[in-house]
């Protein structure tokens, strides 16, 4: 299909910020708004028809994010590690987690792993348990490092769990963590 950009829409009396601001905030009509990346052109077919389809459709609830769109963000990117701050980095982490995201390829997982991140995923495992759903065992590795408490509780018991795994991923925990209950518990289980 072919677009004709010569043939310009007047968006003028629409709302338009690129063009009302000018003319009632500054009194200016015939300043030329370029500071506003905006287009003055139709929208293309394909996105009219998907709006129309989403209007027809007349339900505007909330919508989650495709799991593409967060692990373009996520997976392999050096952005969220060096700039994400704690909370929003533990609520990247945890988003992984609920949307079935590996986090694996997390950058910088295990540098930005914290205590209030180990907290949320213990919460986090005591609600899918609650609702008899498995807890990915890779959750595990961000709790390891400050696993203390109740997180030792929590390991013992995934450590008692039918899947090797899970298993496995416990015992790193455990490893990892500064406890001494994690370091008995280790010992008692390896005999």
């Amino acid at each position: 299909m072919t677009f004709d950009f010569d043939a310009g829409v007047d968006r003028r009396g629409t709302d338009a910020l690129k063009w009302e601001i000018p003319a009632c905030k500054w009194n200016a009509p015939e300043a030329i708004p370029m500071w506003v990346a905006d287009m003055d052109f139709v929208s293309p077919p394909a996105v009219v028809e998907a709006l129309a389809r989403r209007v027809e459709h007349g339900v505007f609830g909330y919508a989650s994010t495709p799991p593409s769109v967060f692990e373009a963000i996520a997976h392999r990117n050096p952005y969220p590690r060096a700039h994400f701050d704690d909370h929003r980095w533990n609520h990247m982490v945890l988003k992984a987690l609920f949307i079935g995201a590996p986090l694996a390829p997390i950058q910088g997982l295990d540098e930005r792993a914290n205590a209030e991140l180990a907290r949320i995923l213990c919460d986090f495992a005591h609600e899918r348990w609650a609702a008899g759903r498995p807890v990915p065992a890779e959750l595990w590795r961000c709790v390891g490092p400050f696993a203390e408490g109740p997180a030792i509780d929590d390991l013992s018991r995934v450590l008692k769990s039918d899947s090797i795994e899970e298993q496995r991923a416990a015992a790193a925990a455990l490893a990892a963590s500064r406890d001494p209950r994690a370091k008995q518990l280790l010992a008692t289980t390896s005999r």
